[in-house]
């Protein structure tokens, strides 16, 4: 009876020692798929944004005022793509410290982040791109109206 108590203790440990490696397992599967959903949303902004954005926004100004409206545009359009790299920037936050906490989808995490720096670079690059030339259209519309 001593025997197969110490049996039955020794196998309820290990029991219990399983039940918490898979409930950790399912723990960090949980936080991956939150992350790749959180993920997969600002890819989808970026590139709905950056399409919108490259399709509509092509026009320089006819004259001093016309560019300096534009600009204007263009800067609120930007301000309001920097509320979404606050997202990004929490979202490239959550991969590091899943990745420093030896999750076992550390590599996946790394490069669903990494792509997504990318994509906001490109699109940050475009933004930027953008502002220069409406700048320097409404200097040249200025010059010329002056």
């Amino acid at each position: 009876v001593a025997s197969l108590l110490d049996k039955l203790h020794s196998t309820r440990q290990h029991l219990h020692q399983m039940w918490h490696v898979r409930k950790l397992k399912l723990d960090q599967c949980f936080q991956l798929r939150l992350f790749e959903q959180d993920a997969e949303k600002m890819f989808d902004w970026i590139s709905h944004n950056k399409e919108l954005f490259l399709q509509s926004h092509t026009e320089i100004g006819r004259g001093y005022q016309h560019a300096v409206e534009l600009q204007t545009q263009h800067n609120h359009f930007a301000m309001n793509s920097m509320n979404a790299y606050v997202n990004i920037n929490r979202i490239m936050s959550v991969a590091s410290r899943l990745a420093e906490a030896s999750h076992y989808a550390s590599t996946q995490i790394k490069q669903i982040s990494t792509q997504l720096d990318l994509d906001w670079k490109s699109f940050a690059a475009a933004l930027d791109e953008r502002s220069t030339i409406l700048a320097m259209s409404s200097v040249f519309h200025q010059k010329s109206e002056q």
